[in-house]
């Protein structure tokens, strides 16, 4: 699915990520980094298996397992991480239609942004 990402999958709950509110559910091989990226569109997230790292540019990361929950804001620089010892199972959520916009490496002004294809571990957030 994405070369950088080997392994990575996702599969929507419900709902439909190009056209509004959905869930999806990812699975991240352990070990996985998906490197600093942003998002365009604000969501929630809850960890369903594993030890998932995710951390806010700036701050120290944080590491939770299953039934923890994080809050992303749209644009805000972020990195996340299946920790060894296992695959992580997530399921993001988002209220709002997602525009499959991601940018990566830092700023929001960073002209990177990939419309509708898979290059982070949260594409379509």
């Amino acid at each position: 699915m994405d070369p950088k990402h080997p392994g990575l999958q996702m599969f929507a709950v419900w709902g439909n990520p190009n056209e509004g509110a959905t869930e999806i559910l990812q699975v991240f091989p352990a070990g996985m980094d998906s490197g600093w990226h942003w998002h365009t569109a604000a969501y929630q997230g809850v960890v369903v298996q594993g030890k998932f790292t995710h951390t806010f540019k700036g701050a120290a990361p944080r590491t939770d397992g299953p039934g923890s929950v994080w809050s992303q804001p749209a644009r805000q620089v972020h990195d996340d991480k299946c920790e060894e010892g296992g695959d992580c199972i997530v399921a993001p959520s988002a209220l709002t239609r997602r525009s499959g916009r991601i940018k990566s490496h830092g700023s929001p002004r960073h002209k990177g942004a990939l419309a509708g294809s898979p290059r982070r571990a949260t594409t379509l957030l």
